[in-house]
């Protein structure tokens, strides 16, 4: 019948599917009306979360007409409509990048091709039906993106007439929707709170903690501890000496005293405002390496450099005979203003 479509298989990863022509031989005038004629084909194609909102569905399409042209094109597949108009010919079509949905997801690259055959009862016809084989894009975990993926991805959506005008809030919505599962992959849930590791020590240091004497909770790396929580307050400090400087104020709205043990514990005790109050606790290493002998010389090193990433400062300089204590409080007032109480 005129117009039918018919699956023909999948061989060797290709999704095969085809449209036969009744044997009649073409006028002389047919090659010209035909060259100048497409019909529109179905892509089966499944991204969960992709709509019009996003970006469409780069995808390559290489073949020849049946009037012997070479085509080599990258076609934009909306994934409502999926559709893609071809002249009748013998063709190849896969997925080239991933699209972008609105809310700012990449997608993985299925690997199958269809192979499209497409002849002239299908431009008499003007339609056909979906080929049984699907290509599927899965969501991306954010959090493993790059910016370099995120780049190649917005080059087909600037490229695209049709979507060019959205590839910046296109862009702004993959970076922060990236940050937002960067920041729960590396959120910390201590007794009382959560905190945000430092960015610096993003894809550096685990959210495991570990148990501890006055850090009752403590984020670790190795043998140092890089930030704790005392679950007991203030009242487990053990005659804590606050530093007479008055409560600073946190880019988070909370306050934070600093305060410091004799054993080498230095401490923020703080306060949002509302009644909640934490103390975060912290080793300023490089003056108390002879206490820490369990530590090498290169882990307290390490931890030191961990410590000065986090609060935005160069280590450059510091040894184990060196007073670290700014670049302590420092790595602490920049966890602070990572916490929020719950």
């Amino acid at each position: 019948a005129l117009g039918a479509a018919a699956v023909v298989g999948v061989l060797l990863g290709f999704a095969v599917f085809a449209l036969r022509a009744p044997s009649s031989a073409p006028s002389e005038d047919a090659p010209a009306t035909q060259a100048a004629q497409k019909v529109a084909v179905t892509v089966p194609v499944e991204a969960e979360g992709l709509d019009g909102s996003g970006s469409r569905i780069p995808m390559r399409v290489t073949g020849t007409t049946e009037l012997g042209a070479e085509v080599d094109r990258v076609a934009f597949v909306s994934p409502t409509a999926r559709r893609i108009k071809l002249e009748p010919g013998d063709y190849e079509v896969s997925v080239i990048e991933s699209p972008i949905s609105a809310q700012g997801v990449l997608y993985t690259v299925p690997e199958t091709t269809l192979h499209i055959v497409l002849d002239a009862e299908a431009l008499e016809s003007g339609k056909t039906e979906p080929v049984e084989e699907t290509l599927v894009l899965e969501p991306r975990d954010m959090a493993s993106v790059t910016d370099e993926e995120i780049e190649a991805a917005l080059e087909y959506v600037r490229d695209d007439a049709k979507r060019a005008e959205r590839a910046d809030e296109l862009s702004q919505a993959s970076q922060a929707y990236r940050t937002s599962m960067l920041e729960a992959s590396y959120t910390v849930h201590f007794t009382g709170f959560d905190m945000v590791l430092p960015e610096a020590w993003w894809d550096r240091v685990s959210t495991t903690t570990t148990s501890g004497n006055f850090a009752t909770e403590q984020l670790t790396w190795g043998n140092c501890i890089l930030v704790g929580n005392n679950t007991a307050g203030e009242s487990g400090l053990f005659g804590y000496d606050p530093f007479n400087e008055g409560p600073l104020q946190l880019s988070n709205g909370y306050t934070a005293t600093k305060g410091a043990l004799d054993d080498g514990y230095l401490y923020l005790v703080v306060d949002d405002g509302a009644g909640h109050r934490a103390v975060l606790m912290t080793l300023a290493y490089g003056r108390l390496h002879i206490y820490f002998a369990q530590l090498s010389e290169e882990e307290i090193m390490e931890a030191i450099e961990l410590q000065a990433a986090a609060a935005g400062v160069s280590a450059e300089g510091h040894n184990l005979d060196s007073d670290n204590t700014d670049i302590a409080y420092g790595c602490l007032i920049a966890c602070a203003e990572n916490m929020t109480f719950n």
